[in-house]
């Protein structure tokens, strides 16, 4: 791992808003790639119906 936001499991425990806040800090300095990372790792936990980022997370199950 060469950088630490790579680790997913960073990212899986943060609620919606933190994640959200978080990526939006990274779009901010221009990192839209750590950004994107940062959305995608948290919704790989984000398996609660009712969540914000549940869409992405059933994308991420499927594989697509």
């Amino acid at each position: 791992m060469s950088q630490p936001w790579e680790d997913h499991r960073l990212f899986s425990g943060l609620t919606c808003t933190e994640a959200e806040s978080l990526a939006e800090v990274f779009r901010a300095l221009g990192a839209d790639a750590v950004a994107r990372h940062v959305i995608e790792a948290h919704a790989a936990g984000d398996n609660e119906p009712d969540d914000q980022h549940h869409d992405l997370f059933l994308v991420l199950e499927r594989g697509e």
